[in-house]
């Protein structure tokens, strides 16, 4: 993940999608800060869309760097 596509419908990412990014079960990415990574709540049953460079933002703050 290196650059943030325009922002139109593919950008938007699932729990699962964000998960497999991040190397994370599901339930773990449900459990991560609003704050630190932020989602929207779409469909009548709520589910999440996490927008890809907000993912990428995540990753980046969680390198360590030396």
């Amino acid at each position: 993940m290196s650059k943030a596509p325009p922002k139109e419908e593919s950008s938007w990412l699932s729990v699962n999608e964000t998960a497999q990014a991040l190397g994370l079960h599901n339930n773990t990415v449900k459990r991560i800060c609003p704050t630190k990574l932020p989602y929207m709540r779409v469909t009548d049953r709520g589910d999440r869309k996490y927008w890809y460079e907000d993912v990428n933002s995540y990753i980046e703050s969680r390198m360590v760097r030396r």
